[in-house]
């Protein structure tokens, strides 16, 4: 690469564009200051708050309104709209909104599963739909899959969750504020909200003439030191991974620390770092007759693994090789595959990843968190997804394979 393009694009002729970009992109945003803009649990927080008509926010039931309206035509009194409940997690389910019925009618019940980077666990959505039409027999029920791209559930149900993105929902609220939600004293709060969201490209952004020109200056007058510096650029999972790769003992007390029991470092690979159980390979004898090459000395049939995950890096508890044990391994996955409605092969051989969790590249980066505590943060994540798997559903498992 020739320094001096490089110099050009920063101090010559390209300095005017890219301080245009600076400036445009110079925005104070209380949202991203917490770290909001990956976080599902922080945007399902905000949606139940201004969808909530009976909030500060002034905006009365204009954003339910228009909410309710993405799922169906029915026509809602403004007295049912203000007795609406608004739920976050009821049975696991990020967003929940409850209207109650009238005259001798049906309640509405709208549930919505809100995913960012994270992709759904097995069968997530068929079992929230069975809890939720199991709580609200007599209501009718909507579901809602909300998502960057709008995409469908990749997990079966018996009734289909209505994919709906970023944009669609924005821009069906924007619409409902356009008459007389401008003057509320929530509105330059769902305003930031809403300009971060375009900012982070989770939403389609509004025309900005003068930054689009100055990007495609950019573009046309230096590409190849533009395309340098992508090319180039810090990759925070690789860094994350090699951390860890480097510092396994480290990592393996914060693990023990976080989820309480104690982990230890096993074979790994490059690509997958490995932890062990040692209490559990205790407790359960036939864990510690797996495959030596895969496991290496622990040979243990259960271990926790790390590995990179498109842009992220994900953790999951994998049932490998049970080169001792066939039968014990069989019962697992049998015991594992009536637990969840799952398919995995049930033979002595193979991998199973299970309870997956994942840490986004923008959930790692935006949230500020410094470097130095990267490790501490991705253990802290696996921690809080598998500290009940640990403590209570993988050794009830486990006593099914032994029984």
């Amino acid at each position: 690469m020739d320094v001096q393009k490089l110099k050009d694009l920063v101090d010559g002729t390209g300095s005017e564009h890219l301080a245009t970009v600076s400036r445009n992109m110079k925005v104070f945003c209380p949202f991203e200051a917490v770290g909001m803009a990956r976080q599902e649990i922080r945007h399902s927080n905000f949606l139940a708050y201004i969808l909530d008509p009976n909030r500060p926010h002034e905006f009365g039931t204009l954003l339910l309104e228009a909410f309710i309206a993405i799922f169906t035509d029915e026509v809602i009194s403004e007295t049912r709209l203000h007795r609406a409940r608004i739920y976050r997690e009821l049975y696991n389910v990020d967003l929940m909104v409850e209207i109650p019925p009238e005259n001798g009618g049906k309640g509405l019940v709208i549930a919505v599963e809100i995913k960012i980077d994270a992709g759904e666990r097995r069968e997530q959505l068929r079992d929230y739909q069975l809890r939720v039409k199991t709580a609200w027999r007599n209501s009718e029920v909507k579901f809602g899959f909300l998502t960057v791209d709008g995409r469908e559930g990749t997990t079966s149900a018996d009734k289909t969750w209505q994919p709906i993105c970023w944009t669609g929902l924005i821009d069906a609220l924007d619409r409902a504020l356009e008459s007389d939600g401008r003057s509320a004293i929530g509105y330059q709060m769902y305003a930031a909200y809403v300009s971060m969201m375009r900012r982070h490209g989770m939403a389609d952004k509004n025309s900005n003439t003068l930054l689009d020109d100055a990007v495609f200056t950019l573009w046309s007058k230096h590409r190849e030191a533009l395309d340098y510096l992508f090319e180039n650029r810090p990759d925070p999972i690789s860094d994350l991974m090699r951390k860890i790769s480097k510092n396994m003992g480290e990592m393996a007390e914060l693990l023990s620390s976080s989820l309480g029991i104690p982990v230890k470092p096993a074979s790994s690979t490059r690509s997958y770092l490995r932890f062990s159980f040692p209490e559990l390979e205790a407790r359960y004898g036939d864990l510690r007759k797996g495959s030596k090459k895969w496991a290496g000395e622990t040979a243990s049939i259960i271990l926790l693994e790390i590995y990179r995950n498109g842009d992220g890096i994900s953790a999951s508890i994998v049932v490998g090789p049970a080169d001792g044990a066939p039968e014990f391994r069989k019962r697992l996955i049998g015991a594992m595959n009536r637990n969840d409605g799952g398919s995995r092969r049930a033979g002595a051989s193979g991998w199973s990843h299970n309870w997956q969790t994942t840490l986004g590249e923008a959930a790692l980066t935006e949230a500020g968190i410094p470097v130095g505590n990267w490790m501490l943060h991705f253990a802290n994540q696996i921690a809080e997804s598998l500290r009940s798997v640990m403590d209570r559903e993988l050794p009830a498992l486990l006593d099914q394979a032994i029984s």
